[in-house]
């Protein structure tokens, strides 16, 4: 069986208020510290195993004030 995911949308998960990451035959994610990168990471093992990168269940929404 072959699972392709095609694009991944975060909504009020840790630091992403809304956010979609439309996904090709390769996509890279890169970036400064502090933009997202850890967030995105996170979404796949929350999505694939029910916990993020640290092995936590419980996280808090952490949106980004406006001036961020």
């Amino acid at each position: 069986m072959k699972i392709v995911l095609k694009a991944l949308t975060l909504i009020n998960f840790k630091g992403a208020r809304s956010r979609t990451i439309d996904f090709s035959e390769v996509t890279n994610i890169y970036g400064d510290n502090a933009t997202g990168k850890t967030t995105i990471k996170d979404a796949f093992c929350w999505l694939f195993f029910g916990k993020d990168s640290t092995d936590r269940k419980d996280f808090e929404i952490k949106t980004l004030d406006g001036n961020n």
